[in-house]
């Protein structure tokens, strides 16, 4: 169990299992017909939240509490009151992870979306519905970098869970380290939120195929296929799967909380998470959570640097 307070390891396989639970909880709520008291957050049609983000976002921190007490800094999507009872997770029941790096606790945050893609649940689109946990460290330089995550599917045929994080591994079915066997690049974009921004910076990377002169072969491509898909996590576990090989989103509507998970394990493989200017994003918990740079999300560094610096340009970023 986690003895040291800031073993990644521990805090991982912690994740992983309070993802389930959510999830589970998620699952219960869906299938007992009950009324999800679905509500709007802000005037964005698709920004909702019920009754099950809710309940799923008490599970993840009552036993993160249980486990670390008050002093782990969790950050949730829902504005809910702090869980009344710590729930103590036998450890037994947990993921071995290698150890991990040990941190001090107040150098760590964890970035909670217990309901990503509510909209696709209050629709019914149950299998783009995912429970996010990404955990942060602050590293000498005082930036908080991702450091590992957890995209946990409650609706999908046996419910599949992508973990990884620095030094502690990846879960099997993520696929890492594949070079691009394909010479057309599949990017993923927004079912909910495309708008011209999206579009000008899609057209870029379509004007781009065929234009390999000076970049390598997992820079460049000879064309381009969308995916839209709906959930930030969905999306970057399109990339995970080796479904997709980037998440095309140059524009504010995302949050810390969508991204932090998926940022992390995309580390972990060797790509990342950038903003339109070509930066790291930084999840400081006292942060503002909008990603308000935007998101271009790929499966190995040097495609996202070209895809960022593309997308700047395109949209006049």
């Amino acid at each position: 169990g986690p003895e040291c307070p800031g073993m990644l390891g521990s805090l991982l396989s912690l994740a992983v299992h309070l993802s389930e639970c959510a999830g589970n909880q998620i699952r219960a709520i869906s299938s007992s017909g009950r009324d999800l008291e679905t509500a709007h957050k802000t005037a964005e049609p698709t920004d909702v939240v019920t009754v099950a983000d809710s309940i799923a976002q008490s599970v993840i921190e009552s036993g993160f509490a249980g486990v670390y007490g008050s002093a782990l800094k969790l950050v949730g999507e829902e504005d809910i009151p702090a869980p009344a009872s710590p729930h103590v997770t036998d450890p037994s029941s947990l993921l071995s992870l290698p150890p991990g790096a040990a941190y001090d606790q107040d150098d760590l945050c964890v970035w909670i979306d217990p309901l990503d893609g509510t909209w696709s649940f209050v629709r019914g689109v149950l299998e783009e519905v995912s429970v996010l946990i990404g955990i942060a460290a602050r590293d000498a330089s005082g930036m908080w970098a991702p450091v590992a995550g957890v995209i946990h599917f409650p609706f999908r045929p046996s419910h599949p869970t992508f973990w990884g994080g620095a030094g502690v591994g990846l879960s099997s079915n993520i696929v890492a380290h594949a070079p691009r066997t394909s010479r057309t690049l599949r990017v993923a974009t927004s079912t909910s939120h495309h708008d011209s921004r999206c579009a000008c910076a899609l057209q870029a990377v379509r004007d781009q195929a065929g234009l390999t002169e000076g970049f390598t072969e997992e820079e460049s491509w000879e064309a381009v296929e969308t995916l839209r898909v709906g959930g930030a996590g969905n999306k970057l576990a399109a990339l995970m799967a080796n479904e997709g090989d980037v998440y095309l989103y140059p524009r504010e509507g995302t949050s810390r909380w969508d991204s932090c998970a998926g940022d992390a394990i995309l580390r972990a493989m060797g790509g990342a998470c950038l903003t339109v200017d070509g930066d790291f994003v930084d999840y400081a918990p006292d942060c503002h959570p909008k990603n308000s740079r935007g998101i271009i999300a790929c499966r190995t560094l040097a495609l996202a640097r070209r895809l960022a610096a593309l997308a700047a340009e395109a949209t006049g970023q």
